[in-house]
């Protein structure tokens, strides 16, 4: 198996021409939690309150208590002025 190509860019714009900027479109940042024990996730899930609910169902339930937080959050490259 070959490596994969690597091609040049054809065009370099200097940072100033462009800048990253949060992207407001859409949903926000997504939020899910994980289990550090099994991996088991939530999915995405809206709010705190739901974040809070579902770990305590899962530390309920399968007696885990250790949790990650992961948030999605969206960026976008825009026109700099």
């Amino acid at each position: 198996m070959s490596a994969p190509r690597v091609v040049a860019p054809t065009r370099v714009d200097s940072p100033a021409d462009r800048m990253l900027v949060a992207d407001r479109r859409g949903s926000g940042p997504i939020t899910e939690v994980e289990c550090t024990t099994c991996m088991e996730g939530s999915g995405p899930v809206g709010g705190e309150l739901v974040v809070t609910a579902w770990c305590t169902a899962h530390a309920r339930h399968a007696g885990h208590t250790g949790f990650r937080r992961i948030v999605t959050d969206f960026l976008r490259v825009v026109a700099a002025g």
